[in-house]
């Protein structure tokens, strides 16, 4: 595994971790820890999932989670829904993360797969959830509609229309 400082590249050696692990819930620790984590989120967001899954002992802030989350929605926003349904306590607020980011950087394509969507997921419910909080502001709703084509502008005021 390689760790990674935020917004450098360079790695942390594995005894750093080791040392950050064992200040554990100090207020020092945690911080440190979520700050390498954030690093590790932008240049490796596959293996920070990977060790997330995996490592259960310590108590990482959702902002870590949300990185990661984030990381994966620029790539395959559809795996970050997935894997967001799946973080327990926080999995309504990482699927909101998701959901917002891919509707403010790819909401064409965002709305094609809700549109499409076979069932009433919790991934779907979070995209409905996002879309509506959007179109209930009139700053947001506009920005949206630019980015859109006719025929997904005319679903979202259909759909949203008595949100409004």
């Amino acid at each position: 595994r390689r760790w990674f400082t935020p917004d450098s590249g360079q790695s942390i050696p594995e005894e750093a971790v080791d040392w950050l692990r064992d200040l554990g819930g100090s207020r020092f620790g945690k911080s440190a820890m979520n700050r390498a984590m954030e690093g590790w989120a932008k240049n490796d967001p596959d293996g920070l999932k990977v060790f997330l899954e995996e490592e259960r002992d310590f108590e990482y802030s959702p902002a870590v989670y949300d990185k990661v989350i984030e990381a994966l929605t620029n790539r395959d926003p559809v795996e970050a829904l997935e894997w967001g349904s799946r973080l327990g306590d926080h999995s309504e607020s990482h699927l909101k993360t998701a959901s917002q980011v891919w509707i403010s950087q790819r909401p064409e394509v965002a709305i094609d797969w809700l549109r499409g969507s076979p069932d009433n997921s919790t991934a779907e419910a979070a995209m409905r959830l996002t879309l509506a909080e959007t179109m209930a502001k009139s700053e947001g709703a506009e920005r949206l509609r630019q980015k859109l084509g006719s025929e997904n502008q005319f679903w979202l005021e259909t759909q949203f229309r008595s949100e409004r």
